[in-house]
């Protein structure tokens, strides 16, 4: 079992999500009665709380919008992306648990992942300089 506080199996690192679909966001409960989910990016200058749900996260910042807050630990939530979500690719989630035990780690961040347009995924590998795009 691993050592971090509720960690998140999905989305993976790397994974590209879709506007406009529902998403299951997984994680393993391990502390806590319940959990609040938090999105975040790291573009600079990119407001993403009127696109979501708002600026109501714990640390409040215009890169971030609160998903669920105050929820049941299950291990999954539902997660509807909006239609018109910016497509970035430095989406983080950062999991937390509201009233931690003392002493306990009370955040879990996953790493960064893509909300893309529907129908079609790009990929883009710095290295080789080259545009990968899926078409569903």
């Amino acid at each position: 079992m691993s050592n971090e506080p509720n960690p998140v199996s999905q989305p993976q690192v790397g994974a590209v999500l879709t506007a406009g679909t529902s998403f299951n966001i997984v994680w393993t409960p391990t502390i806590g009665d319940l959990i609040s989910i938090e999105l975040w990016t790291k573009g600079l200058n990119v407001s993403i709380n009127a696109y979501f749900s708002g600026n109501n996260c714990l640390i409040p910042n215009m890169a971030c919008s609160m998903i669920a807050q105050n929820i049941a630990n299950s291990g999954s939530f539902l997660w509807g992306i909006p239609a018109n979500a910016p497509l970035l690719d430095d989406y983080f989630i950062d999991l937390y648990v509201p009233d931690p035990p003392p002493g306990e780690v009370y955040f879990y961040e996953t790493g960064d992942f893509s909300i893309a347009k529907a129908g079609i995924a790009c990929h883009i590998i710095l290295l080789m300089r080259s545009i990968f795009c899926r078409f569903k």
